[in-house]
């Protein structure tokens, strides 16, 4: 009888190089943490997955912060 596991993704960390798991197919722009560095993620890319560094600024902190240096 076979056994019906769930097979876990895995994609590198940017940050340190370590494998981040999924249990299922992510989404793209899904978040994640790193657990060995506890850097946040984000998909990036879906087909190999590919994680990006997460933007952790609000689109107006963003801007503001752009606009500091004009």
């Amino acid at each position: 009888m076979p056994h019906n596991k769930i097979k876990a993704l895995n994609a590198e960390c940017p940050e340190c190089d370590e494998q981040v798991a999924f249990a299922t197919m992510p989404r793209l722009g899904q978040k994640a943490v790193c657990a060995a560095c506890g850097t946040s993620l984000e998909v990036a890319f879906l087909y190999p997955i590919m994680l990006d560094w997460a933007d952790n600024l609000a689109p107006q902190e963003y801007q503001d912060s752009v606009d500091e240096y004009d």
